[in-house]
């Protein structure tokens, strides 16, 4: 008999090492489900959030161009007409 198995109750020890890990494994599994899924949840709810940010932003973006590409007509149209009022022109028809 060796000193290290202490009358032989290494391997019992051992079994009931594992009966217990086992037994707790089992038990936490339906919270280690439940977290994983609220994990799962809230890395969604974190994408939908930045994807509805970068269509909001999308769509400021496009505003911002439109808006600025009309104020550019505006500013050429005022351009036009004022050259033909100096020149001494009727005004231009498709302004």
């Amino acid at each position: 008999m060796d000193i290290k198995d202490l009358a032989g109750l290494a391997a019992p020890a051992s079994k009931i090492v594992e009966v217990f890990a086992k037994a707790t494994g089992v038990l936490y599994e339906p919270t280690r489900i439940r977290r994983e899924a609220e994990a799962q949840a809230d890395a969604l709810v974190v994408k939908t959030n930045a994807e509805i940010q970068a269509d909001d932003l999308r769509r400021a973006v496009e505003r911002f161009i439109t808006q600025e590409i009309k104020k550019q007509e505006n500013l050429e149209a005022v351009r036009d007409r004022t050259i033909a009022l100096v020149a001494g022109q009727p005004e231009c028809p498709h302004n």
